[in-house]
């Protein structure tokens, strides 16, 4: 194995594989002082906003099938199709409509204390 060259930001001296530090590549990184609730509020919000979307497009998904399923039945349709297509997919989509609401409230309420953090951490 030949040494690499001097430059090159290339370290075999380190233990187990190599070790490159890269002489080109500059990141900021910008440090926020948060308490310990605010991270579990913004932490909450995301998982409810992750939640309800996937509530809602499950909801979706079923009213969805629903229809397609009602679309291909041949000669008359039995009476639960017919309750289903007549009051279930308005029913799952209204509350697919209200879970995606609700993740739209949740996220304008983190990015809300988002933006409240990085206003009491001073000019960025």
């Amino acid at each position: 194995m030949t040494a690499p060259a001097p430059n090159s930001g290339l370290n075999l001296n380190g233990g187990a594989g190599a070790v490159v530090d890269t002489l080109y590549v500059r990141r900021e990184v910008k440090a926020y002082a948060l308490h310990e609730s605010d991270v579990e509020l913004l932490g909450h919000l995301g998982f409810q906003a992750s939640s309800f979307f996937a509530a809602a497009s499950f909801f979706a998904a079923l009213a969805l099938g629903i229809l397609t399923n009602a679309s291909f039945v041949t000669g008359e349709m039995p009476a639960t199709g017919l309750v289903l297509r007549n009051f279930g997919v308005p029913l799952l989509l209204f509350v697919a409509v209200v879970c995606g609401l609700m993740a739209f409230q949740a996220l304008r309420k983190r990015g809300r204390k988002w933006k409240d953090i990085k206003e009491a951490s001073g000019p960025a």
